[in-house]
């Protein structure tokens, strides 16, 4: 046998293969053993389509040759990673075996030559491969089918048992992330080993692919205000067009931060069709999951967010990797209706106010939103409130319910169910407050609108404080057999304050001190006014204990002010005694210096947690008492009535005035305070009136003041003249008499001196 013919076995690599041409001049023994069978294992890496692209463009990466050996993961660049799910096909275009190279071309005749004569042998090109049959095990022309593999979470896929020959490699799959599937190649078994002198069988090659992932965030909004919803929980799912399914991508829930936004963990594969499923709605919020809307996206080769039609339109051309949703909710709001029942003065603080007849209650107005989707879709829609209101005809009663537009919405509608429903309990009450229920029927409201349930009440001598609450649920599905998600959720309105405004005067003897009954006063805005008795608010009159009321003075649409204290306190190092109030020196805790809480009904406080306590005193710096607010870090102190002054103190080992930091914020609140004027206009008999008006400072308390805090004016009696005819002017003219007499004789008896001191002279 001469000289071994040189066969050049080689893979011809487009674009990403790091198998490239060997060849070998053999010895006699190095002849093909055509009685074995080669194995082909193809290791798949994926790489960030820009740096493929760097690597591709540089010329080391030219230069690089494969062995064919698994040596060749060196040259694998350090951040790819292996690529799962890629479909390969195999198919035989070139028989090597024992009667040598055998191949048929597009017209089905054969070409074969001696493996044992020809000399110079290459590989065909991708494209002449193409054009040849596709050889079964023995060879023969019989179109076999492509055998496949495909690559597993270690992007390895195997081909083994495989006849001698030469294959054309087609990558028929890839996952959605490749954006650059590597071309066609043809690879040869077996090829010559490194080293020159032998075959290689068993044969590795490590193709990449380009890849690309985009990270994708989903912007949930409030329908109404535009702003992120906050505590939305979602599942992401990709679309297999496999199974024709969804399959959870992060079963976990993804939950929206205070701005809306929800991020998968990791980047997508781009080239997918995804959703965002809600599996729980934000607090008051329609659920959005299950059989209702779900989120359907796309996600192009450039990684764009776009719709899922044909077309692949960008959904947000604002932010190209952002899908916007809206969801939506009901709302609720409670007003002070001051209009009575118009509907058209609603306040959320008021002074009670009283007139006469149908003027005598206070009127509550409950706006209800409903959220913009079809109300049918809604099992219930009910609101409730605890509204005070005294004995029978001063109950609650909701005297009509009107649309925004001032349309009357019917309770009853004939031949059909009621419209809503409303019921009170209990039957009866001289307190309150009575539960007041309406539950409306949901299919007879109109989406996305506003509905006002006006209240008329009478919640007597007493400030109110209120809110009203609205729950609904949905109707699970269509057979209302779901029952794997919530479905039920409670809103409340904020609340509104009704202020009594009220004065006491005290009317007393000023030497007995006893209370003076029927004095009468009257009450003026201005001092003009009561100097003048011109535009007069109210008269009351003393009853036997003295006291004189003036009920239901209106100082306005009033509210609580409130004032920030934070900046204005001063921290110093020591303790404060929870006993005794008094100071000590300690490195251990801060505290604050006095400050004034002397118009201040209440203290609120955040910050970092700690134990923060409030120490409080009167005018004279005489402690009253310790309040501690505990660990939590929002909270709320009210103010004992007779303080005057406070300090605020942080526990904990090791604190300095440094860490007064934790305080975020401190503010006082108070009540806006009336000044008005007061005339007594009639005085009690035998006493004198008082000489002019006098000034009354009326705030949130001062209706219902007691003992000393009760305002006392004092009166005395008139000098008693005694009347003309009476027994007792006889007295006066004698004794007026006797001092003219008395007068009369002095004057004679000086008179007569004078002269005789002449007549001696």
């Amino acid at each position: 046998m001469n000289k071994l013919i040189s066969i050049i076995l080689t893979v011809l690599i487009i674009g990403t293969v790091f198998i490239m041409p060997l060849s070998v001049n053999a010895t006699d023994s190095a002849i093909i053993d055509t009685s074995k069978t080669a194995t082909l294992k193809i290791n798949k890496y994926e790489i960030d389509k820009d740096v493929l692209k760097d690597l591709q463009d540089n010329e080391k990466e030219k230069d690089r040759i494969g062995t064919g050996y698994n040596s060749d993961i060196s040259k694998i660049p350090t951040d790819a990673k292996p690529l799962a799910g890629v479909t390969f096909e195999l198919r035989r275009v070139v028989a090597i075996d024992s009667n040598g190279v055998r191949y048929y071309g597009s017209n089905g005749a054969p070409y074969s030559s001696n493996i044992y004569s020809v000399t110079g042998s290459s590989l065909p090109t991708v494209e002449q491969a193409k054009t040849y049959k596709t050889l079964n095990d023995t060879g023969g022309i019989t179109n076999a089918e492509a055998k496949t593999a495909i690559t597993g979470s270690d992007g390895v896929a195997t081909f083994d048992n495989l006849p001698l020959g030469i294959y054309l490699v087609h990558e028929s799959k890839t996952p959605s992330q490749v954006v650059g599937a590597v071309e066609d190649f043809v690879v040869s078994l077996p090829i010559t080993n490194v080293e020159g002198d032998g075959w290689k069988y068993d044969v590795e090659v490590f193709p990449k692919n380009a890849t690309k992932y985009e990270e994708v965030t989903l912007e949930k909004t409030d329908y109404m205000t535009g702003e992120g919803i906050e505590g939305a929980k979602f599942n992401i799912q990709y679309y297999s067009e496999s199974d024709d399914g969804w399959h959870n991508i992060e079963s976990q829930d993804l939950e929206s931060n205070k701005y809306g936004i929800v991020t998968p963990s990791n980047p997508l594969p781009v080239k997918q069709k995804y959703r965002f499923i809600e599996t729980q709605a934000a607090e008051g919020y329609i659920y959005d999951g299950n059989n209702n809307t779900s989120y359907e996206f796309y996600v192009d080769e450039e990684g764009n967010v776009c719709d899922t039609t044909s077309d692949h339109n960008i959904i947000d051309s604002d932010n190209s990797h952002r899908i916007k949703m809206t969801n939506t909710k009901p709302s609720i709001e409670k007003f002070i209706d001051k209009s009575k029942g118009n509907n058209t003065d609603l306040v959320k603080n008021s002074a009670i106010t009283r007139g006469s007849g149908n003027d005598n209650y206070d009127w509550f107005s409950i706006k209800v939103r409903t959220p913009n989707i079809d109300m049918s879709k809604l099992e219930t829609f009910i609101v409730t409130d605890a509204i005070p209101g005294q004995g029978g005809p001063g109950a609650p009663q909701v005297k009509k319910i009107v649309k925004e537009d001032g349309t009357v919405l019917p309770r009853v509608v004939s031949g059909s169910e009621d419209n809503y429903k409303v019921t009170k309990s209990p039957a009866y009450s001289n307190t309150g407050p009575y539960n007041l229920t309406v539950k409306f029927t949901p299919s007879a409201l109109e989406s996305n609108t506003d509905y006002y349930i006006l209240v008329q009440t009478d919640v007597g001598q007493r400030n109110v404080t209120n809110t009203a609450k609205l729950t609904y649920s949905l109707i699970a599905n269509e057979d209302k057999t779901s029952t794997d998600y919530p479905t039920t959720a409670e809103i409340q309105s904020d609340t509104v304050n009704l202020y009594y405004f009220g004065y006491k005067i005290k009317k007393i003897d000023g030497q007995t001190g006893n209370a003076l009954q029927g004095v009468e006063f009257k009450l003026f805005d201005s001092l003009d006014d009561a100097e003048t008795l011109q535009n007069e608010l109210q008269t009351e009159t003393t009853g036997s204990d003295g006291i004189a009321t003036f009920r239901y003075i209106n100082v306005g649409d009033t509210a609580e002010d409130s004032v920030e204290l934070t900046d204005s306190l001063e921290w110093e190092q020591g303790a404060v005694n929870d006993t005794t109030g008094e100071l000590s020196n300690s490195n251990l805790y801060i505290r604050t210096e006095l400050f004034d809480v002397s118009l201040l009904t209440k203290l609120t406080y955040s910050g970092t947690s700690n134990l923060h306590k409030f120490y409080f005193y009167d005018k004279d710096n005489n402690f009253i008492s310790c309040i501690s607010g505990g660990t939590s870090t929002s909270n709320i102190i009210d103010v004992p009535n007779n303080s005057e002054y406070a300090r605020m103190a942080y526990g904990g080992v090791g604190i300095t005035v440094s860490n007064s930091s934790y305080l975020e914020s401190l503010t006082g609140t108070s009540y806006v305070e009336g000044t008005y004027y007061v005339v007594e206009t009639k005085a009690k008999d035998n006493y004198s009136l008082l000489a002019e008006p006098f000034k009354i400072t009326v705030n949130n308390t001062s209706y219902n003041a007691t003992g000393d805090a009760i305002k006392t004016v004092e009166n005395y009696k008139k000098i008693a003249f005694p009347f003309t005819g009476g027994v007792g002017i006889a007295i006066f003219i004698v004794v007026g008499c006797l001092f003219i007499l008395t007068a009369v004789i002095i004057l004679k008896k000086k008179t007569n001196n004078l002269k005789q001191n002449k007549k001696k002279g």
